[in-house]
């Protein structure tokens, strides 16, 4: 379970990081790609 909540912790300090203002997650990941976000967040 911890395991989970860290990788939540990453998800969203990420998406502060690089969302736009109002911009929904899955637009983000769209417009960045996913294997870029992959990438980023899991290393």
């Amino acid at each position: 379970m911890d395991s989970v909540l860290a990788l939540v912790d990453k998800v969203v300090l990420y998406y502060k990081e690089n969302g736009k203002n109002y911009e929904r997650m899955g637009n983000m990941i769209e417009r960045l790609g996913i294997e870029k976000v992959k990438q980023d967040i899991l290393g």
